[in-house]
């Protein structure tokens, strides 16, 4: 039971809450002429690491259930990271490296998340449909996007692969 358990529950609560915007809103953070190409990524990617919180946090025992592996390998540091997280919070454009870095990693951490509980959830007869979730079928898309999209680097897409 990790992310049905109180704390780490209560951590992706905080950071659904203080990073959250409306569709509207993101539209207009990744559509922003005067936004460089650098944040435009960045704003995608954080999208998409919204897209599998709120799906985690609506839905924790699944996640816990199908994704074993990635909880122990990245667990810890995926709560750490989540506490700690300053996106919205600062001035984007003095810190663009850092704060890219940052969701970069998260976005990481996020899709071995998904593919784990993707493949399990595949597997098991009983699973509670994913692929049904239209911000996660949106997810699956990008990803499938960012791999070749020439906008990331080589190293964020071969980490993809």
């Amino acid at each position: 039971m990790f992310f049905q358990s109180n704390s780490n529950y209560e951590i992706i609560n905080r950071f659904l809450l203080n990073h959250n915007l409306s569709e509207n809103s993101f539209k207009k953070r990744i559509e922003n002429e005067k936004s460089s190409e650098e944040i435009r990524k960045t704003n995608l990617l954080f999208k998409d690491v919204l897209s599998i919180l709120q799906n985690i946090y609506s839905s924790p025992t699944p996640w816990d259930l199908y994704c074993e592996v990635s909880i122990q390998k990245y667990g810890t540091l995926f709560i750490q990271n989540i506490e700690s997280f300053k996106y919205l919070s600062t001035d984007l454009k003095n810190q663009v490296a850092e704060q890219t870095s940052q969701v970069e990693s998260l976005y990481l951490m996020c899709v071995n998340f998904f593919i784990e509980r993707e493949f399990h959830s595949e597997v098991d007869l009983n699973n509670d449909g994913l692929s049904n979730d239209t911000k996660i079928s949106q997810f699956s898309k990008n990803l499938e996007n960012y791999i070749t999209d020439e906008l990331y680097s080589k190293k964020f897409t071969a980490c993809l692969l």
